[in-house]
């Protein structure tokens, strides 16, 4: 509590003039990547883009390619937080950065307006049993000030920090499934019949065509019914050794031929 009473007995007027003495430093807030609030039970609301107050200087925090943070955040009750700071700080790497890889934040961000007598403005990103994380292009996930700043939220009902370009990452595609093993005797890809033409079906079966011609309902015939259509006791064209190539009756001339009835020639 010593630290927040030393705090809050910074002159208003002090963090006016440090207000508009980086507005000559900080960049264009619709350029940059973050953008909304985080919020600190000690501190209030930080804001990361000048978009969210649109006035006053502008500023924000960006991400480079290999995700390195920059720029500047503000807030009303301790004026400019710092993502510039590469080194003092309390545990190295100092420089803040996103892994794009795990969606992690690390690293470390600073006020400015600290006076290292007790407070030394550091703000952790990552430690034990904490941290900043990434999904997509929302930003979640605690951040840790000392007494001073305290658990920074960077997401909660009705706020939250999200992200552009830069500060967005691309979730992991999922794991393709394991390979479909087939039954014995199946196969996959496998052919089938289907109206009439022989398609090629992406799934476990057995084959039952090489061509659309195989798929062609085949016409049945009197001498291929298997019935004795002209009462002769005598059915279909049906070929043995036994009756030496001769069809079973004697009317059919081959298994297309539509009638059994034996020829008839008037001498």
């Amino acid at each position: 509590m010593i630290f927040r009473y030393k705090f809050f007995r910074i002159p208003v007027i002090m963090l006016a003039l440090a207000f508009f003495a980086l507005v000559y430093f900080v960049s264009a807030g619709s350029a940059d990547d973050l953008s909304g609030w985080a919020w600190s039970e000690n501190i209030g609301w930080i804001s990361f883009n000048s978009v969210n107050l649109n006035r006053g200087a502008n500023y924000g925090v960006r991400i480079s390619n290999s995700g390195n943070l920059s720029g500047y955040a503000w807030s009303e009750n301790i004026g400019w937080i710092s993502f510039n700071e590469n080194s003092g700080c309390p545990k190295s790497p100092c420089v803040p950065r996103l892994n794009r890889d795990t969606g992690e934040v690390s690293g470390w961000a600073r006020a400015l307006s600290a006076d290292n007598k007790g407070w030394d403005g550091w703000i952790s990103f990552r430690g034990s049993g904490y941290g900043v994380t990434v999904s997509n292009c929302l930003w979640d996930g605690w951040a840790w000030g000392s007494d001073v700043v305290g658990w920074v939220h960077f997401k909660g009902a009705g706020y939250g920090v999200a992200a552009k370009d830069q500060g967005c990452i691309e979730e992991p595609l999922p794991p393709p499934p394991p390979p479909l093993v087939c039954p014995s005797g199946q196969v996959r890809p496998h052919r089938t019949c289907e109206d009439e033409v022989c398609k090629l079906v992406d799934s476990c079966g057995v084959s039952s065509c090489t061509s659309s011609s195989e798929c062609k309902p085949k016409k049945v015939t009197q001498c291929s019914d298997g019935i004795d259509n002209d009462g002769d006791a005598k059915v279909d064209y049906r070929t043995s050794p036994l009756r030496a190539g001769r069809p079973s009756d004697p009317g059919c001339s081959s298994l297309e031929d539509d009638n059994e009835r034996n020829l008839i020639i008037e001498i």
